[in-house]
């Protein structure tokens, strides 16, 4: 596990790809836990006129937490654990990161409700 990060999306953007619904989640992650399921579930629940992207930046699990991650249909990045650092890993993430803008998590946050992105995002929208 581990190694060289893929290649960042130049721009944010794949050429032909809708991105204005897409939100990125980002999610720095290691050995999880169980409690997890809970967070990624309720991403997955989220209402909203706008598509949560989990993009985990993970160092090192073991304990199930990408298994996880992949039911759930999440982007893994992977960085060696001894390279972990909370902002430059973060920053990491964000490069491969689609969409007008995206949300910052940890691990072991869940999320209020299934509108809890919507009130995230509400100020930007209105803005727009």
């Amino acid at each position: 596990m581990g190694g060289a990060l893929p290649a960042a999306v130049p721009n944010g953007r794949s050429a032909g790809m809708q991105v204005s619904d897409l939100i990125p989640i980002v999610i720095p992650t290691r050995n999880a836990g169980t409690s997890f399921t809970e967070v990624l579930k309720t991403i997955a629940a989220q209402e909203g006129p706008f598509r949560p992207e989990v993009i985990a930046i993970d160092s090192g699990s073991t304990d199930g937490t990408l298994e996880r991650l992949n039911q759930y249909g999440a982007r893994i990045l992977k960085v060696p654990p001894d390279a972990f650092n909370h902002g430059e890993t973060r920053n990491q993430a964000l490069k491969h990161a689609r969409g007008e803008c995206a949300v910052l998590l940890v691990q072991d946050a869940v999320p209020a409700s299934t509108r809890w992105l919507s009130a995230r995002l509400a100020p930007r929208r209105q803005v727009s």
